[in-house]
């Protein structure tokens, strides 16, 4: 292994790319030719790089490109709770990272407090599902996929995109980097960040047994609770104040008539209003 090589906790595998079309991709194959977690894939570049429902994932030099094969044994109902692990995970390193080169970072108590920053530096949060903000902007995002469809599911791959040195100019999606923040952080560095945090996060999951424990401090640092979000969910336009999630991990929103609503699936996004 290289010098520059991330460095990985005890039992966890390591495979380092040039260019390849997409680390989930790689990841996905893997684990279909038999090969079992926990194991992390490091691509430099990625040709094919893509998000959640199946958009591009913008793949500038300099980013952080990496996918976590995770061996597991749990129902399939139970996956989506690894979308609110990894977040945490990411979260975590990203504290990690900017605390050794910023201080104080903002978290704990600082999230609940709903400033957007404190002493110049802006706050990191969690967008449901997956994504992790910086000061209200896209950091990193999340994909989650299985390698097969049977019950109990045995393997999952979790990609990694997170914007160290460049982000994508999406007017409706405003993204940041670390580099906004005069923060630089090779991607190998921040994958021995993230491989450490994902490492204590899945042991505090432990199959799902935890996840009362995962969605308490997913909780504790979510964006815009008590706020109000569109969401459009199984082809139908809502809007309402984002009140929780529930033991499974889905959004509660209360729409104006009092309904509560739970959604499982599709995008929703904060809205401007009085009580934003």
């Amino acid at each position: 292994m290289a010098v520059s090589d991330p460095v990985m906790p005890s039992g966890t595998g390591l495979s380092v790319f040039d260019d390849i079309d997409s680390t989930n991709a790689l990841a996905l194959r893997a684990a279909r030719e038999g090969r079992t977690g926990p194991h992390w894939f490091l691509a430099k570049s990625q040709s094919a790089g893509r998000g959640r429902q199946g958009r591009e994932w913008h793949s500038d030099a300099g980013n952080l490109f990496a996918s976590l094969l995770v061996s597991v044994s749990c129902k399939p109902e139970d996956i989506p709770q690894l979308s609110f692990v990894a977040a945490l995970g990411v979260h975590d390193a990203l504290a990690a990272m900017m605390e050794a080169e910023l201080a104080p970072v903002i978290r704990g108590a600082d999230h609940k407090n709903g400033r957007n920053d404190i002493g110049g530096i802006k706050r990191l949060s969690l967008k449901w599902p997956n994504d992790i903000l910086l000061g209200g902007k896209k950091l990193a995002g999340i994909l989650l996929e299985t390698s097969s469809t049977g019950a109990p599911v045995r393997q999952a791959v979790i990609g990694i995109g997170l914007n160290l040195a460049h982000c994508p100019e999406i007017k409706e999606k405003p993204a940041t980097c670390l580099a906004d923040c005069n923060i630089s952080i090779t991607p190998q560095k921040a994958l021995s960040c993230l491989a450490a945090s994902f490492d204590k996060r899945l042991w505090h999951w432990r199959q799902g047994r935890n996840f009362a424990g995962i969605r308490k401090d997913w909780l504790e640092r979510a964006e815009g609770i008590g706020k109000t979000y569109s969401a459009i969910s199984q082809n139908k336009n809502l809007s309402g104040v984002f009140e929780n999630i529930d033991k499974d991990g889905a959004l509660i929103l209360r729409l104006a008539s009092g309904e509560k609503r739970r959604i499982t699936s599709g995008e929703v996004h904060r809205l401007k209003s009085v009580n934003s």
